[in-house]
């Protein structure tokens, strides 16, 4: 997309972003919540070793996806590519 010609797809497109960041945090929100849940109920410690560990992961992966286009913003920048974030 070619924001010269169409100015209101940067609008769209930030309004989409927003929208993807919401609900990838409320996702994964849910989704560790979910993990914690039986571990608590059963008392199983092992269980909540791992749990505790994908919870990790799923962060680390969320504020992966939340930077990307920083991150791209940035590596493009360095190249003098034009970039659409």
């Amino acid at each position: 997309f070619d924001e010269r010609k169409d100015p209101d797809t940067g609008a769209v497109r930030a309004s989409y972003w927003s929208y993807a960041k919401i609900i990838s945090i409320a996702i994964a929100l849910v989704m560790m919540v979910v993990d914690f849940i039986g571990p608590i109920l059963s008392n199983d410690n092992e269980a909540l070793v791992k749990a505790g560990g994908k919870t990790v992961k799923r962060t680390l992966a969320l504020v992966i996806f939340i930077a990307l286009p920083l991150v791209l913003r940035v590596i493009f920048g360095l190249f003098g590519i034009p970039n659409c974030f």
